[in-house]
């Protein structure tokens, strides 16, 4: 359902224009890459998306490695991708695309809901990690929401990571700051941006943003770039 999906817009104007930025597409709709090793699942995923006319499925991948390559040649804006697949995953997919096509915004779909995936899906630089009980109507909104730069979750699985696995994080100290240049760091990378592209965008040395993400992980008294996420989730 639409009001199952929360969307989680960390970023705020810069004065650069760094959200501007990621927004930017080259054609007045939306191009999809389906990825998923079920055909009936990619057909009937592509039959609804094309009832919208400001959504374009470019290419239907049923492996990992088509995905890859398919990526490499649309540049779709974005790819939804099942994260249980045979030989190679819906992560591991997730991070190849990454590569080849670094500004495709990339959207998990599954039947799990479990913090082990959610985890793995940031870390692999996915912008939404939805449950496959989304309806059609849920779904074209979280395309046009990531279009802008926003990470969706499915609601109960969204509220039930900030709850079960953000313990650490609520016992932090009140009185902690965070500088400007930290903070803007932590909206990119909750964006599932590398520190090379964040480095690019913030026209720093990406040495200088590995330091920003090591003094976050500090301050914030977290072991991963999950975490980091999660604390900016559960403190919007």
């Amino acid at each position: 359902m639409l009001h199952d999906l929360v969307k989680m817009n960390i970023a705020q104007s810069s004065k650069n224009g760094v959200s501007g930025k990621l927004m930017a597409s080259t054609h007045s709709y939306i191009s999809v890459l389906l990825v998923d090793d079920h055909e009936i699942v990619r057909s009937g995923l592509k039959r609804f998306l094309s009832t919208d006319n400001s959504i374009h499925v470019v290419a239907e991948a049923s492996t990992g490695s088509e995905a890859v390559a398919f990526a490499e040649m649309y540049k779709p804006d974005v790819a939804l991708i099942d994260v249980n697949m045979p030989i190679m995953d819906g992560i591991a997919t997730t991070k190849r695309i990454r590569i080849v096509s670094p500004k495709t915004r990339i959207i998990m779909l599954s039947a799990h809901n479990d913090s082990s995936y959610f985890d793995s899906a940031i870390r692999a630089g996915a912008q939404g990690y939805l449950t496959k009980e989304i309806d059609i109507k849920g779904l074209v909104e979280a395309l046009r929401l990531v279009m802008k730069g926003e990470r969706v979750f499915s609601k109960g699985f969204s509220e039930s990571i900030v709850t079960s696995r953000g313990e650490a994080l609520k016992s932090l100290p009140p009185d902690i700051q965070l500088t400007k240049r930290e903070q803007e760091v932590l909206e990119l990378v909750v964006k599932g941006m590398t520190s090379l592209e964040i480095a690019e965008k913030l026209s720093i040395s990406s040495r200088t943003v590995e330091t920003h993400r090591f003094n976050l992980l500090n301050k914030l008294g977290v072991k991963n770039t999950a975490d980091l996420v999660r604390f900016a989730l559960s403190n919007s």
